[in-house]
C-alpha cells in the first residue's frame, strides 16, 4: 500500500489537462465517464478498466499480472479513493511473453471487487454476438493514460478519442488510425479501456457496440511511442470465457 502513495500524489496533484490532450482526445463525455475506472498497482503504473457490473470490472490482461497488488481508484469529489479487489481472473489464453514481443494474443482480465462502485456509475451491456474488427468502421474509446508520452503528470484524466479500425487485424486484435494520420490514440495507462464500434464499414452511424477494451499503443510509422496506432484486445471470441468467468467469480451477467 505505501508505494501507492506517490503514485496517487501525482495523480491528485496533476493540472488539469488540456481539451486536446489519451493523445490527442478530448475529455470524456458524462455517459462515458460512467462506464469506466482506473486501476492502480504498488509498483506504481495504472490502467483503465471498463464496468460491467456494480463489482465486475473488465481489463487488459497485461494490466493485472501476478507479481503485483492492485487496487479500484475512483474519486469523492477531488480526493481519490481506494477500493478493493477481491479477485482477478486472466483470459487462459493471454501470454505475457508473446505480448511482450507483440504478437496478438487474448489480452484478457476480469477483476472483481470487495463493495460496489459508488452511484453513478453505469455497466456495459456486453454484445449478443461476436464480432471481429470491421475495417474502415470507426471506434470510439476511453481512458485515463497519458496525454504526453512518458509525462506521469498528464494522466489521471479520462479522455476519449474515435479512430478508425485499419490493417492488420485478426479475430482477437483490431488496429486503429486516425484517417487523416494526426497524432491521434492511446498512451500508458489506457489499457483496459473500453472500445466502442459506432458505425459500420462506410462510415453510416450506428449504435455504440463494446467490441474490446484498448491493448497497446503504437508510434508513428508503427515505432514505439503513442499516437500513431491503437491496438484493441477484441471480446468476440471470449464472450463465452468472460460470462464464465464472472459467474464463478459471483458477478454473474445478465
Amino acid at each position: 500500500m505505501r508505494r501507492l502513495i506517490p503514485l496517487l500524489a501525482a495523480l491528485a496533484l496533476a493540472p488539469a489537462a488540456p481539451a486536446q490532450a489519451v493523445v490527442g482526445g478530448q475529455a470524456a463525455e458524462a455517459g462515458t465517464a460512467a462506464q469506466v475506472v482506473m486501476i492502480v498497482s504498488d509498483r506504481g503504473s495504472f490502467c483503465s478498466a471498463a464496468v460491467l457490473g456494480p463489482r465486475l470490472l473488465l481489463t487488459a490482461g497485461h494490466c493485472v499480472r501476478p507479481g503485483a497488488n492492485y487496487r479500484l481508484l475512483t474519486y469523492a469529489g477531488a480526493q481519490p479513493v481506494l477500493g478493493e479487489l477481491t479477485a482477478i481472473t486472466l483470459h487462459p489464453q493471454f501470454d505475457p511473453a508473446a505480448y511482450a514481443k507483440r504478437r496478438f494474443v487474448v489480452d484478457l482480465a476480469l477483476a472483481t471487487l470487495k463493495a460496489p462502485l459508488p452511484g453513478g456509475y453505469a455497466p456495459i451491456a456486453l454484445p449478443s454476438t461476436p464480432e471481429a474488427g470491421v475495417m474502415g468502421a470507426r471506434y470510439s474509446f476511453a481512458g485515463f493514460g497519458l496525454s504526453v508520452r512518458g509525462d506521469g503528470k498528464t494522466g489521471g484524466t479520462l479522455r476519449q478519442a474515435t479512430l478508425t479500425g485499419v490493417p492488420l487485424q485478426s479475430r482477437i486484435q483490431l488496429r486503429l488510425q486516425d484517417p487523416g494520420k494526426r497524432e491521434i490514440g492511446a498512451c500508458q495507462g489506457d489499457s483496459g479501456g473500453p472500445v466502442f464500434r459506432v458505425s459500420d464499414a462506410a462510415g453510416a452511424a450506428t449504435a455504440p457496440v463494446l467490441v474490446g477494451v484498448l491493448g497497446s499503443a503504437l508510434g508513428e510509422e508503427g515505432q514505439r511511442g503513442c499516437g500513431g496506432f491503437t491496438g484493441v484486445a477484441l471480446i468476440g471470441t471470449a464472450l463465452p470465457w468472460i460470462r464464465q468467468a464472472a459467474a464463478r467469480l459471483g458477478a454473474p451477467l445478465p
